[in-house]
């Protein structure tokens, strides 16, 4: 092989592979050896999951020289990161009581964001709300799963809750005739 690949690769990027051959007027031809891991099209590598993907090259005979042997090349393919975004902004005077919708969107898979709450006791996620239950900081996380060609990614918030505070109220009394 006179190509060398991307040290990792990840699944669901491509390779231009190249290899010269023997002495035979015939071409080099590549394919895959492990075609679950990657596939080849001429001399394109697709990597399809993780995994141990296999590059054969091949040289066929012709009249004056025999097939050259198989040469190999072994890439190591793995899973490619999701990069997850929260879209919403954190409320920055947030109190006990109150909610939030949060939004988030991820480079990668098709699989759906989906939304927990990392601090329990004080706050809890139902869907994609959180409701903050008491005052201290309150981490959300926002994740998505992995695939054979994506690795799990997650993004994190944390939020300050604080009590509600009432405030006095103030009542108005007439003075006193006479003073």
């Amino acid at each position: 092989f006179t190509s060398t690949p991307a040290s990792p690769a990840y699944a669901g990027s491509t390779y231009l592979a190249a290899a010269s051959g023997g002495g035979s007027t015939q071409p080099v031809v590549l394919s895959s050896g492990s075609p679950s891991i990657c596939s080849v099209s001429g001399s394109t590598v697709t990597f399809v999951q993780s995994g141990s993907c296999v590059i054969d090259a091949d040289q066929a005979a012709d009249d004056a020289y025999a097939k050259a042997t198989t040469a190999v090349q072994q890439v190591s393919v793995v899973a490619a990161p999701q990069t997850v975004t929260f879209t919403s902004r954190a409320p920055s005077h947030a109190v006990v009581g109150q909610h939030y919708v949060m939004t988030a969107t991820h480079t990668g898979s098709a699989n759906p964001v989906m939304f927990a709450a990392a601090t329990s006791a004080k706050c809890t996620v139902a869907g994609s709300t959180v409701t903050f239950k008491a005052a201290g900081t309150c981490t959300v996380a926002a994740g998505v799963a992995g695939t054979a060609a994506y690795a799990p990614g997650v993004a994190t918030q944390q939020i300050v809750v604080r009590k509600i505070t009432e405030k006095p109220t103030l009542s108005a009394h007439s003075p006193k005739a006479g003073r």
